[in-house]
């Protein structure tokens, strides 16, 4: 977004430094920097190629370069050493790369849309390569999220939503969870969970007027009573989004999974069971359907 002020396109952001007299009028580049702790670099036409925002000491901490009317790179500074680096293409992020100490990229993370959408996240290190991709529906719902690692499909997710736009099914690799009751309240009464072999879980949440009671949670004919309001999580509302946060979460997950794979044979076994291929992080952001809720199904399966 633009600001006109004597016929003169300002980016938005400026309103609130100083006056904009001090950024439009001709004074050396360390008047404009005491003035308002902004430096705008012009053409001869007198439109906005930089902008460059400076610490009280005169550090500089920020770059915006434009094109035109709009943000290409901004440039992060910490100690006048570039930390950070932004790409834009159409007021789109496009990468994104984080610089060590040393000046060397540490890792880069690139974005991919499709008629505004974001089709695909990838984050590139020295080690190996992971990225996301997402499929949407007519509704620009993501129908499905799918996580590789080096070029491997390694998770695909899916989701089905009803008429009122709420998740009605999610499915995994691990795990199928379909929504079977909900009150008029909005509350959630009843779903079930079948996990890859075939097992079927009956969750059961009870309500009186003044809200949440018990839950019930049946296993191959066996129940147990429990008093866990996590099991209330409304899996209807919780709808995935695509962002970056999801390649953290997924690396997240992947370490920890790496951690398991050098424990002793035993707890390799129990992490298996209890933590599958997604974090409890990222089921958070998905469907808030916890890990220690498979925990208590191994438990009840026993």
């Amino acid at each position: 977004m633009t600001i006109e002020y004597c016929g003169i396109s300002l980016p938005q952001e400026l309103s609130g430094y100083g006056k904009f007299t001090d950024l439009i009028e001709p004074k050396p580049d360390v008047e404009v920097k005491l003035l308002s702790g902004v430096e705008v670099n012009r053409d001869f036409r007198g439109r906005i190629l930089s902008v460059n925002y400076y610490a009280p000491n005169q550090d500089l901490m920020k770059q915006i370069f434009y094109q035109g009317m709009y943000v290409s790179n901004i440039n992060y500074y910490s100690h006048d050493r570039l930390c950070a680096k932004e790409e834009y293409q159409d007021e789109k992020l496009m990468s994104k790369t984080i610089y060590s100490k040393n000046g060397v990229a540490a890792y880069t993370i690139k974005y991919e849309y499709e008629r505004e959408k974001l089709t695909r996240v990838s984050k590139t290190t020295r080690e190996n390569e992971i990225e996301v991709k997402y499929l949407y529906d007519e509704l620009d719902r993501i129908i499905a999220r799918k996580i590789f690692v080096d070029l491997r499909l390694i998770s695909q997710q899916e989701y089905n939503y009803d008429i009122l736009d709420r998740i009605k099914e999610y499915k995994d690799e691990n795990q199928r969870i379909v929504v079977k009751n909900v009150s008029p309240k909005n509350e959630l009464l009843s779903y079930t969970i079948t996990d890859k072999i075939g097992n079927e879980i009956l969750i059961v949440n009870h309500f009186t007027e003044y809200g949440y009671q018990n839950t019930d949670v049946t296993l191959n004919g066996h129940s147990i009573t429990v008093n866990d309001t996590s099991y209330v999580d409304n899996v209807m509302l919780k709808k995935p989004y695509a962002s970056d946060e999801d390649l953290d979460l997924i690396i997240s997950s992947l370490m920890r999974q790496s951690i398991q794979t050098r424990r002793t044979d035993g707890q390799a076994v129990l992490a298996k069971k209890t933590m599958g291929l997604i974090d409890r992080n990222i089921e958070l952001k998905t469907l808030p359907i916890s890990i220690r809720k498979r925990v208590l199904f191994n438990i009840v399966a026993r």
